[in-house]
């Protein structure tokens, strides 16, 4: 029987339809049913294999999200396509957008990225990308805004701080919107004299790298938090969590 189970599907077959042969042979007299059970044999065994590899595909598929089907997969390599020629877009958007390239020197970047795709389809991807950029640019300085005007209504460590921490922490992604850093003076300098804005600024980077410190543990957040604030005193809870999140985002 382990034997038996060791044999593909096709040798089944052939084995199966072997024996019938013979036994057919016998009876009949004549060696060609040998050759007959042979030959159904071996089909009747490749239409089992196949079933059986098909079961397999579609069960590995289930586990692992893999195309199975010929469509399939040339759905999956489409979706790929589509993916990578957005996620091009996207990224040599943002030249033609802020940095100064002209938009036939974009259209020739996302082309050599995803080649082999008609004309049009280039030019309304990168317009697709462009104006979403745009839209994300448009978010961030509301964001932006709201972040000043919440800033101001606070006492000047703690507004300077709220505002270094954005342009420290997240310069990069606004640098790619085409958004410059918070220029502190100028959107606090009618509250507070230049002096006072850069003891608080001194105060406020102290802070911040003191939180990059700290890595994550369970339960110990209060006690971290205490921490900084012996250290740091004149910090608001919203600022100290701050600084003590980005720690823990750092040091994970």
């Amino acid at each position: 029987m382990r034997g038996w189970r060791q044999l593909d599907s096709l040798q089944q077959g052939l084995l199966i339809g072997l024996v019938l042969g013979v036994l057919l042979a016998v009876l009949a007299r004549d060696l060609i049913w040998i050759a007959a059970a042979l030959g159904a044999g071996a089909v009747t065994g490749s239409v089992v294999a196949r079933r059986r590899e098909r079961a397999r595909a579609r069960e590995h598929a289930t586990r692992t999200g893999a195309p199975v089907t010929r469509q399939q997969r040339r759905q999956d390599e489409v979706d790929q396509r589509e993916f990578s020629l957005r996620a091009a877009s996207s990224y040599h958007g943002r030249e033609l957008l802020y940095r100064g390239a002209d938009r036939s020197t974009v259209l020739e970047r996302v082309r050599a990225k995803v080649p082999g795709l008609a004309e049009e389809r280039y030019e309304a991807a990168l317009s697709d990308a462009v104006a979403q950029l745009e839209r994300l640019r448009w978010h961030s300085l509301e964001r932006r805004a709201k972040n000043i005007a919440e800033a101001r209504l606070q006492d000047v460590l703690n507004a300077v701080f709220a505002l270094h921490y954005l342009n420290r922490r997240f310069h990069r992604q606004h640098l790619d919107d085409g958004i410059v850093p918070i220029d502190l003076h100028e959107v606090l300098g009618d509250l507070w004299s230049a002096e006072q804005v850069e003891a608080a600024l001194a105060r406020s980077t102290a802070l911040i790298e003191d939180g990059m410190r700290y890595g994550w543990q369970p339960d110990q957040t209060r006690l971290h938090l205490d921490e900084l604030a012996a250290r740091h005193p004149g910090f608001n809870l919203p600022s100290l969590h701050a600084a003590l999140a980005w720690g823990y985002q750092r040091n994970r």
